[in-house]
């Protein structure tokens, strides 16, 4: 589901993001990345204020969240201005920024961008178990492919189909 959301909302079918996103919300484990995708959601939509009680909702649940706390400053800074969103972005600063979280968010971000090079980086930064966890390894795959790598490309998604053998 997380990567369905993931690119119903890079394609913009933001009506099918907040669905999936509400889906994971259901679930304790999924309930933050939930919120997180409803907060997208609503942000591109033009709803900023749903969007930043969304994010301040979900901080109250996970206040160490640094996609959360980015993403509060990405709308502070479209509803008030730089200096309101400063203190957010430079909390994940100085959070841990090679986090998994940071580094799946960057490497989302690169590949959405079309900057293959950054986005296959980023995701080679995280562990195998996490980019299976994460459900990333077809966008990992791709953008390796879209770099010229596709022997590196049908390696990474044959490692990741051996990872659990009821999935294949």
């Amino acid at each position: 589901i997380l990567e369905m959301a993931n690119n119903c909302f890079v394609s913009k079918q933001y009506d099918v993001t907040e669905k999936l996103a509400l889906e994971l919300a259901k679930f304790k484990e999924t309930r933050i990345l939930g919120l997180y995708y409803l907060s997208l959601a609503s942000d591109a939509r033009d709803q900023k204020e749903k969007a930043l009680w969304i994010a301040n909702e979900t901080l109250k649940a996970q206040p160490e969240n640094p996609l959360v706390i980015y993403q509060k400053g990405r709308i502070v800074y479209q509803l008030e201005d730089i200096n309101a969103a400063i203190p957010f972005f430079a909390k994940v600063v100085d959070m841990n920024i090679n986090s998994s979280e940071i580094q799946t968010f960057s490497a989302i971000k690169s590949y959405t961008e079309k900057d293959f090079i950054a986005s296959t980086e980023n995701f080679s930064k995280l562990s195998s178990d996490q980019v299976y966890t994460y459900n990333v390894g077809p966008l990992f795959s791709e953008a390796w492919a879209q770099r010229g790598e596709t022997q590196k490309a049908l390696q990474l998604i044959a490692e990741l189909s051996a990872k659990k053998k009821d999935n294949v």
